[in-house]
């Protein structure tokens, strides 16, 4: 009776460790997204500063930049790990010949996140709180 009742004890046990250990392998899997969503999202600011910096010096830019970051130093890492990019779209919508908005989208892994920002005025630059953009 007692080896009956240790036997139940092990394999209960035994069925705890197996549920912790899929627990933990879960909680794994969503932070590794979360890490890769995060990067594409500072990829997209990248991108935004950089275009920032570009209507600060240079009032009638209207166009699209691209650009890629090097994430991590570790040469181990594979290359589609290592690099993260981002495209930025300055737009003229009005046709007036200054920028009205910027939109960046930074990718990395099989992530993108897209930011949008309303450019009030170029001088002196001006701009709108910047959103992002879901269902990108």
């Amino acid at each position: 009776m007692s080896i009956l009742v240790a036997l139940m004890i092990i394999a209960t046990l035994m069925m705890l460790a197996t549920i912790s250990l899929k627990t933990a392998s879960d909680e794994i899997d969503i932070i590794s997204h979360d890490i890769s969503s995060l990067q594409a999202f500072y990829s997209a600011q990248t991108g935004l500063t950089k275009a920032i910096a570009i209507l600060n010096n240079d009032r009638l830019y209207v166009g699209s930049f691209s650009g890629t970051i090097e994430v991590t130093l570790d040469n181990d890492t594979e290359l589609d790990e290592r690099y993260s990019n981002y495209n930025v779209t300055v737009d003229d919508a009005d046709h007036n010949g200054f920028a009205d908005s910027i939109t960046a989208v930074g990718a990395y892994k099989e992530k993108k996140r897209k930011i949008f920002v309303r450019v009030i005025s170029v001088n002196p630059l001006s701009l709108g709180k910047p959103r992002e953009l879901k269902n990108y």
